[in-house]
């Protein structure tokens, strides 16, 4: 093989040189363009790709945003409902003017309920157990202090708790909505004066609320999202 030298295709022999010139310059441009082409496909496709990715991102994030400003608009009632002076008084066990007193609560709790349509249903408990809602009621007789959602808010730091489809407390409720139903969000109340826990306030969240979140995220592709909670359980 040594020193032989490269032939031209058959079909090429006894060609014109210009003739051959012409082929090999126009098989060159086929191969650039085929290149090309490819080439084309391949930055087309990684570009849709990044598109994709980032579209899903801004939607994880739209989503992100909006659960967590419902979450904190939870705990923000919370607040307001633990600074009211008549909740104050139920929590700390005041006996002066028991009845008007669960009333007054009573009513502001519906105002909560009336203004912010996201919410089922109200529940505050101080720590003997004793408890006003207009929505929920205990089962038993069993002592809502030894319920688990309680331990758990009444424990320190006192941080907000959330339980997702609740199920098996000892509470049922008054209208048409089960713990499948809703997220349920838990803070102790802490008196200022003394830095201890005098009850806590649960507010259930719909999660027909976070859904409709859920269902504002749109997709390229088949593609959907879901919320998981700190043990694997899908929330919505």
């Amino acid at each position: 093989m040594d020193g032989e030298t490269l032939k031209a295709p058959n079909f090429l022999n006894g060609k014109s040189i210009r003739f051959k010139l012409l082929f090999y310059f126009l098989s060159l441009i086929l191969f650039l363009v085929i290149s090309l082409v490819m080439f084309s496909n391949m930055a087309y496709s990684r570009f849709i790709e990044k598109q994709t990715i980032d579209h899903t991102l801004q939607m994880i994030n739209h989503v992100k945003k909006n659960v967590e400003f419902h979450i904190a608009d939870m705990e923000n009632i919370i607040q307001y409902l633990s600074a009211e002076p008549n909740v104050t008084a139920f929590l700390k066990g005041s006996k002066t003017d028991g009845a008007g007193n669960e009333a007054q609560i009573r009513k502001i709790l519906s105002s909560y309920i009336q203004i912010h349509g996201e919410i089922a249903g109200i529940l505050i408990v101080d720590g003997n157990g004793r408890y006003i809602s207009n929505e929920m009621k205990s089962i038993s007789r069993d002592n809502l202090t030894s319920e688990s959602w309680y331990k758990l808010a009444h424990t320190p730091p006192y941080s907000l708790q959330l339980f997702s489809k609740p199920m098996g407390r000892n509470l049922e409720t008054r209208f048409n909505y089960s713990a499948d139903d809703v997220l349920s969000v838990v803070k102790a109340v802490v008196d200022h004066d003394t830095g201890q826990c005098t009850g806590i306030i649960l507010i259930d969240l719909k999660l027909e609320t976070l859904q409709e979140i859920m269902n504002s995220a749109t997709f390229d592709n088949e593609g959907f999202l879901f919320i998981i909670d700190s043990n694997g359980d899908i929330v919505s």
